[in-house]
């Protein structure tokens, strides 16, 4: 398991989440998420795939199509 913060890595970070992930608070009236809330969670998924790609490429992690 590799654990991943966003730290402050995009602007996206800085309008919502925080430097451990992105979280968005709906409240009792389960409001959607704000567009700066999902833009802070794309950040962090081309994060997470980008560091996966990574370790895939470097032979850390196996990957679906290497398994044959």
């Amino acid at each position: 398991m590799v654990i991943l913060p966003t730290g402050y890595t995009d602007e996206a970070m800085l309008d919502a989440g925080s430097p451990y992930g992105t979280s968005a608070i709906v409240g009792a009236e389960n409001r959607p998420p704000r567009t700066e809330d999902l833009d802070a969670a794309r950040h962090q998924g081309r994060r997470i795939a980008a560091t996966a790609s990574a370790l895939v490429a470097a032979g850390e992690m196996p990957s679906r199509q290497s398994a044959g």
